[in-house]
């Protein structure tokens, strides 16, 4: 099984599963439109889809640790209860406008990926490129940096009847990178 700690990996695998979990999400639609409906929804596929990549035992995969939204976590093998690493951490930002204020968060986390998902209204004047380099812009300007420092930023749209589709960007050595767009939503 691929490893999800690569910005690259884990946008292939997780928008497979994530289309996967929506047609099989009762009311997937109305939950979207409904942004506290749709973060446990969300926070549900997430957990799955760490426990489908071995994050499953002993808090491997926890929810608001360090006040982050989710963790996958994995203990070090023959070391004692508190040897452990922290692979991914991620935020999920429903409001278009404050997802910034969760990337500067994840600045101060150390771990091997950091994923922000969040939304994008197409009919906002601001293009997402110009987003993308604000967001590097607020990461390289941060006073301290984690040794690992990739992320994987996943923009959804605003409104479900947008029917646009994912996207994401991977940002490493503080250049950012498109990934593929990903059509998510059932047909």
């Amino acid at each position: 099984m691929k490893s999800i700690t690569t910005a690259e990996n884990f946008w292939v695998e997780f928008s497979k599963f994530f289309s996967q979990s929506l047609k099989a999400l009762k009311n997937w639609e109305r939950k979207y439109e409904h942004r506290k409906t749709w973060t446990t929804a969300l926070t549900e596929i997430f957990y799955a889809f760490g426990e489908k990549y071995g994050y499953r035992d002993r808090g491997e995969v926890a929810s608001e640790y360090f006040r982050v939204d989710i963790i996958f976590s994995k203990w070090a093998p023959k070391q004692d209860d508190f040897a452990w690493d922290l692979d991914v951490a991620i935020e999920m930002e429903n409001d278009t406008t404050q997802w910034y204020d969760e990337v500067v968060k994840l600045c101060h986390i150390n771990c091997g990926l950091k994923v922000i998902m969040t939304y994008h209204n197409y009919s906002d004047t601001e293009e997402l490129s110009k987003k993308i380099e604000r967001c590097v812009e607020l990461i390289k300007n941060r006073k301290y940096h984690s040794e690992a420092n990739d992320w994987l930023l996943i923009f959804g749209p605003h409104s479900c009847a947008d029917r646009k589709a994912f996207v994401a960007y991977k940002i490493s050595d503080n250049k950012a990178k498109k990934l593929a767009t990903k059509n998510i939503f059932p047909k």
